[in-house]
């Protein structure tokens, strides 16, 4: 028999995974959802960020809407996992503005270069930041 895992300890297992992919830190939002139809039980979202220290700027990891926030840490737990086979590789060259000459390259697995910008500009300003390139990186 299976045993599920507790809140905490799929929070940690996908730190631990996205700290020693490169060096970032997971942080875990937690939403109820209204439910479509009268009766119907709500469900609850489950955003992750990461934030980059170096960059000292956040972007969205995955954000999920399930029954629990148990089964949305499952599916974000199974996106770190396998993200590198199952989607493509993006780039997004950016700066901040006033930090003139200054660009960042972020790169963020997802499935086209839609996401990879909602990725990239998630819970941002959009007039602080200035976008130059958007990529689609070669498969290794």
């Amino acid at each position: 028999m299976e045993t599920k895992k507790s809140k905490i300890a799929l929070e940690d297992e996908i730190s631990r995974a996205i700290m020693s992919e490169n060096g970032c830190t997971a942080h875990f939002n937690y939403e109820t959802t209204f439910p479509n139809k009268l009766g119907d039980k709500p469900d609850r979202k489950v955003t992750v960020l990461t934030y980059n220290n170096q960059k000292q700027t956040t972007f969205l990891l995955k954000e999920v809407v399930t029954k629990t926030d148990e089964e949305g840490l499952e599916e974000v737990l199974k996106y770190v996992k396998c993200h590198k086979e199952d989607f493509d590789s993006f780039s997004v060259i950016w700066s901040k503005k006033g930090q003139s000459g200054k660009t960042q390259k972020s790169d963020f697995y997802c499935r086209d270069i839609y996401e990879a910008l909602s990725k990239f500009s998630f819970d941002k300003e959009k007039d602080e930041y200035v976008v130059y390139e958007v990529k689609m990186n070669a498969r290794a």
